[in-house]
């Protein structure tokens, strides 16, 4: 089972064919996505388990406890994004990715996972494009950190990881 649905059912989400439909873009593309476009990115080869060993209120606890509560792993090559989860504290449901992909857009982020998504988003929900819009702006308020290195920070008090 893939994380997203993990998280629809983890959220009580109603699954409906919108919901069932973006969890199937983005089952299908990932795989495509990390051999064409993440090939050069390095994984970070870090468990759960060390992740809550690090000291209370750090990124990496924080990371750890997300984790956890999700019952998730680290993705190899798409640690970034369970990062950006915790900084910005959208869920992990279709709808909230969907929010923080917006956010993302909003902050600087111009990958292609990102501006598809947006643009699959937006199709699909076009009942929701002015919540997207908020997240968007509320992502323009913030500065493009889609490309700091967070393994490297992983020990920082969560408080000095400043968005």
């Amino acid at each position: 089972m893939t994380q997203i649905i993990k998280s629809i059912l983890n959220q009580g989400e109603r699954i409906g064919w919108r919901a069932l439909l973006m969890q199937g873009l983005v089952t299908y593309s990932q795989p495509l996505y990390q051999r064409w476009f993440r090939k050069q990115q390095v994984p970070w080869n870090i468990s759960t388990k060390q992740l809550l060993n690090y000291p209370m209120h750090s990124l990496g606890r924080e990371l750890g406890e997300f984790l956890k509560k999700y019952n998730f792993s680290l993705m190899a090559q798409f640690e970034s994004h369970d990062v950006f989860h915790v900084l910005l504290g959208y869920k992990p449901a279709v709808l909230d990715e969907a929010r923080m992909q917006y956010c993302l857009l909003g902050s600087g982020r111009r990958s292609l996972y990102t501006l598809g998504t947006c643009l699959i988003a937006s199709l699909i929900y076009p009942d929701f494009l002015l919540d997207f819009k908020h997240h968007y702006q509320r992502g323009c308020g913030l500065e493009n950190f889609s490309y700091w290195d967070f393994e490297a920070m992983l020990s920082m008090d969560i408080g000095q990881v400043i968005l």
